[in-house]
């Protein structure tokens, strides 16, 4: 299944299930402990209890919140709670993770941890699509941009413009 199919809408259905988490630019957390809203994806989905223990251990350390496990996620920074957010919607293992503005209210310190954890989550695999108003970012972190004004693609990076025809692109208008 190609890209411009999926936008001229060519394809009904997709051919396998891509699993897909969302990270909202305003995460919410549930009451109780950073462990508890990590560990939320992998319980639902009925993992055994040393798969998710070992799976709230491998997430909180790639976002830099090892220790954090017994803390009381509605007590910390808005910076740690956005870190929380990205653990446990790494915690579920998506092939494909998107994030809604996810430097947007979070100071320097973090923004650098997220930006070499997308780098990292990138280099080993993992579909990653960010919303952004810093037109830089896309650079910065290597990736591919697609500009987006008054919901149509203004312009898009040249990675991105050499596989699809401006057909499949130019007169698409973004739903966000």
């Amino acid at each position: 299944m190609s890209l411009s199919s999926l936008l001229d809408g060519s394809t009904s259905s997709p051919e396998r299930t891509v699993l897909v988490t969302l990270l909202h630019q305003n995460p919410y957390l549930f009451s109780g402990t950073v462990a508890a809203n990590v560990a939320f994806g992998p319980l639902a989905r009925r993992a055994s209890k040393d798969v998710v223990r070992s799976v709230v251990e491998e997430s909180l350390e790639m976002v830099g919140l090892r220790g954090f496990e017994s803390r009381a996620a509605r007590q910390l920074s808005g910076g740690e709670s956005r870190r929380v957010a990205l653990a446990r919607a790494l915690a579920c293992r998506p092939e494909v993770l998107l994030l809604d503005e996810p430097l947007a209210h979070v100071d320097k310190a973090t923004a650098a941890i997220l930006e070499l954890l997308v780098v990292s989550l990138s280099a080993k695999g993992m579909t990653i699509v960010m919303s952004s108003h810093d037109e830089r970012l896309g650079e910065r972190l290597g990736g591919r941009v697609i500009h987006l004004e008054d919901g149509k693609v203004k312009w898009m990076s040249e990675e991105c413009a050499s596989g699809l025809s401006h057909e499949a692109v130019g007169d698409h208008h973004a739903n966000a």
